[in-house]
This record gives structure tokens, sequence and C-alpha cells, in this order.
């Protein structure tokens, strides 16, 4: 019985941190969707929105994504 418990108990832990492993793979923003949002934010007329919308508060200069 202890060796039924103690194996489920280890596949439970593999499984935990290999899915914290793969979690944190996709953490960075690609850069094809950064440069398509960089697009876009060109393509806006800023006289055409108002000065408090949050286009004009992205930050391309870090990925807010990448957890380090």
């Amino acid at each position: 019985m202890d060796s039924v418990s103690s194996s489920s108990l280890n596949s439970v832990v593999i499984a935990m941190v290999l899915a914290s492993v793969f979690a944190l793979v996709h953490l960075i923003t690609l850069r094809s969707d950064t440069g398509a949002l960089q697009a876009l934010r060109r393509s806006i007329d800023p006289n055409m929105i108002p000065s408090s919308s949050y286009i004009n508060s992205w930050d391309f200069s870090v990925d807010h994504c990448f957890v380090s």
C-alpha cells in the first residue's frame, strides 16, 4: 500500500513540475505579435483618439509577458 501511495505522490509531483515548466515556456510575447501591435498603433491617427486611450500606454521597450 505504501509503495502505491508513494508512486502516486511521485507521479503528481512530476506532473506539477512538468506543468510549471511548460507554462513558463509560453510566457514570451511573439515578435510577430509585437510587430502587429506596433503596426496597428502606427496606423491610428493620434488626432482621432482621446489622449486617455489605452493605446497611448502601449510600451514596446519591454516584454510585459516575460517573467524572469
